[in-house]
C-alpha cells in the first residue's frame, strides 16, 4: 500500500484491513484489542456494561450489546463508513453464568445463550456481508474446554461454548463459497480474574490439570488470533492454546 496517497484511517493501517472484538474490556478482549493494534490492524471494540479506552486513531469504540440485531447493524454500518475493509471478526462476549441446574433461573439459562451463541447468528450475519466484500475473511469464536469437561456449576456455560462450536462448524461450510473461514478458541485459564478469585486449593487444582501447571497468558492467546488472521487455508478447526491434552480423533 501507498500511504502516501491513502486517506483517513485506512492510510495508517498495513494492508488496510479491520477487526471487530467483542467484549474488549475483559481481560482477554484488551489484549487482543492491543495485539491487532501492534500488528497495524485498524480495530473497532466493542464495549457494552464497562468502557474501552481508545488507544490512538487506528481503534474505535462502539456501543454493542451482542444480543441485540439493531447494534451489529449498527456495528456494520459503522464499520462501512470507516472506510477500511472487514478482515475479522472475533465473538469474545461471555458471561460466566454459575449455578447449579436445579437451581438456575431460566433467565440464567437464557442468558448464557444469548450472549455466546445468538451473536454467531446475528453478529456473523451482519458482519458477513463487508468480509466477503473485502474478499473474505475470517470468524473467530472464543470457545472454553469446559464445553467438552464441564463441571459442577457450569450447566449453562458449557451447554453455551458447545453450541459455539456446532455453530462454527456448521458456518465453516455456509461461508466457504466467499472464502470466510470459522475458527475457534480454547484459551484455557487465563491469568486474571478467571483464577483471582479462586481459593489457593482450588487454584492448585485448576492448574493441577494442565501438563505445565501454569495459567496461560491473555497476549499469547491474543497473538494466535493475528496469526489466525494472516492465514489462508484454515477454517473448521478448534484450537486449544493451553497445555491441557485434548483427544485426536
Amino acid at each position: 500500500m501507498d500511504r502516501g496517497r491513502e486517506g483517513g484511517v485506512a492510510g495508517m493501517i498495513m494492508g488496510g484491513r479491520a477487526v471487530v472484538v467483542t467484549g474488549a474490556a475483559g481481560v482477554l478482549g484488551a489484549a487482543m484489542v492491543d495485539a491487532f493494534l501492534a500488528d497495524g490492524w485498524a480495530v473497532m471494540a466493542g464495549r457494552h456494561q464497562r468502557d474501552v479506552p481508545p488507544r490512538d486513531g487506528r481503534m474505535r469504540v462502539v456501543p454493542l450489546d451482542v444480543r441485540r440485531e439493531a447494534d451489529w447493524a449498527a456495528a456494520a454500518a459503522a464499520v462501512r463508513e470507516w472506510g477500511v475493509p472487514l478482515g475479522m471478526v472475533i465473538h469474545n462476549a461471555g458471561v460466566p453464568a454459575p449455578g447449579l441446574l436445579a437451581r438456575l433461573g431460566a433467565e440464567d439459562w437464557d442468558a448464557a445463550m444469548a450472549v455466546m451463541v445468538r451473536p454467531l447468528w446475528c453478529g456473523t450475519r451482519a458482519m458477513a456481508p463487508l468480509l466477503a466484500e473485502a474478499g473474505g475473511g475470517h470468524v473467530l469464536a472464543v470457545g472454553s474446554h469446559a464445553m467438552r469437561m464441564g463441571g459442577a456449576g457450569q450447566s449453562a456455560y458449557a451447554a453455551a461454548k458447545a453450541a459455539m462450536v456446532g455453530a462454527c462448524r456448521a458456518l465453516a461450510g455456509e461461508l466457504a463459497p466467499d472464502d470466510i473461514r470459522v475458527n475457534v478458541v480454547l484459551p484455557g485459564l487465563l491469568e486474571g480474574p478467571m483464577l483471582d478469585g479462586l481459593s489457593g486449593e482450588e487454584r492448585r487444582r485448576r492448574l493441577g490439570s494442565t501438563l505445565l501447571g501454569r495459567p496461560n497468558d491473555p497476549a499469547e492467546v491474543a497473538r494466535f488470533a493475528v496469526y489466525l488472521a494472516g492465514t489462508r487455508s484454515v477454517s473448521g478447526q478448534v484450537f486449544a492454546l493451553d497445555s491441557r491434552p485434548m483427544a485426536w480423533a
